[in-house]
């Protein structure tokens, strides 16, 4: 009769370990990913470096790289250090892909020292200074509606959150549309179309430093890279269409500019301190104007988002696509692998004409089941009763 209630303990015991709980906690750790075409992950976190994805590079970002031909953007490139960081500890959450989860605010965020990276990829831009604080998700949508924000769940783009969007797959175009001037991204949605809407919140300041598009070689463009005023939030991600408008303060030419060695070396960029500006001349010789921009941001989804801009550089064809191909798996380690990808379109209007632009977001998470106490008593409260029926059998062997 012991022996009965013995092995009835150890056969409950086995069957609470092994059940399978139907909402658990996770920590989650990721990375948030912001391409600027040739400005690749904004604050510059290493800047753009060559890659090959042919052979397996451009791992750094996982699930998206930039390829851009003609003209003067031509390179495949992807960010030296990764995005903005993130991590967290989420509570009761449905185990398994597509279950819905909710971000808690600034969890990804990042305050760098200033940073100065060349782009020896693109002959027009000398290189890049940034110095500037990511802080995301926002709490709440600074428009209406601010519902489902920080919201990610299957069927997405049919929530209060992406009003207006009428299916998973679309696209949409700023800019004239036509064959030679357009910026558009093209949405495809996988099967439970998982994703959301969330933003990021940029503070700070940076600059591009421009040339080989001036009469004289000698000259340099220093043209602000971030908007003026408070703290902005980024459009892409936010909604369907979310609009937002932004302002980018004026800038100067100078008359002359000294510049470190070539770099040998794109991955990484070497000799250290190749291809950076040594000293700009403090003589203005004409502005650079003043601009305004009107952001089109589109909604997080695991599926597929092309961003491509159409324009010509110097009379030559300059097309840029982006593509990125989001995921929601379960790991070989038994992690919640997800990618989400979005995208947005940019008008930037300024005295000497009008300028169109396409965007790229990813973020990479993984959802990492924490041990349930519960699982973890069990094991231990099974301890004592192993060694209680292999004491018992003892017994009987000696009789």
């Amino acid at each position: 009769m012991h022996l009965r209630l013995v092995l009835s303990t150890v056969a409950a015991l086995t069957l609470a370990v092994g059940s399978v709980a139907q909402a658990a906690d996770f920590y989650m750790v990721g990375d948030w990913y912001s391409n600027q075409s040739i400005a690749l992950d904004l604050p510059i976190n290493g800047g753009p470096v060559a890659c090959a994805p042919a052979v397996g590079g451009c791992v750094k970002q996982r699930r998206a790289n930039v390829t851009a031909t003609g003209g003067f953007d031509l390179f495949t490139a992807e960010p030296a250090l990764g995005g903005v960081h993130g991590w967290d500890l989420m509570t009761g959450i449905g185990i398994g892909t597509g279950q819905t989860f909710t971000v808690a605010p600034k969890r990804f965020n990042q305050k760098y020292a200033p940073q100065f990276v060349q782009m020896p990829n693109v002959n027009f831009v000398q290189q890049l200074s940034t110095s500037i604080t990511y802080a995301g998700p926002m709490t709440s949508r600074p428009k209406t509606p601010p519902t489902t924000t920080r919201v990610l769940q299957k069927n997405a783009w049919s929530k209060p959150g992406q009003a207006g969007r009428l299916a998973k797959n679309f696209t949409a175009v700023t800019g004239p549309g036509t064959a030679t001037v357009q910026a558009s991204v093209t949405y495809t949605g996988n099967t439970n179309g998982f994703g959301g809407t969330m933003g990021m919140l940029l503070d700070g300041g940076g600059r591009t430093y421009v040339v080989n598009v001036f009469p004289f070689p000698n000259w340099v463009g220093i043209n602000p890279l971030t908007d003026v005023g408070p703290p902005a939030a980024r459009a892409r991600g936010m909604g369907h269409d979310y609009t937002a408008t932004a302002g980018q303060s004026a800038g100067s030419i100078r008359n002359n500019f000294g510049v470190n060695p070539p770099c040998t070396s794109m991955n990484p960029h070497l000799p250290v301190g190749c291809e950076l500006l040594t000293f700009i001349a403090p003589t203005v010789v004409a502005p650079l104007p003043a601009a305004v921009s009107t952001l089109h941001g589109f909604a997080w989804t695991t599926g597929q988002v092309v961003a491509k801009k159409i324009a010509t550089a110097a009379g030559n064809p300059a097309t840029t696509f982006m593509t990125g191909v989001g995921q929601d798996v379960i790991t070989s380690g038994g992690a919640r692998a997800i990618s989400l990808v979005a995208g947005g379109l940019t008008r930037r209007d300024n005295t000497s004409g009008i300028r169109y632009a396409a965007q790229l977001a990813v973020i990479d998470m993984k959802l990492i089941q924490v041990p349930e106490p519960g699982m973890l008593l069990g094991l231990l409260a099974g301890i004592p009763a192993v060694g209680i029926l292999q004491h018992m059998r003892r017994r009987r062997s000696r009789c």
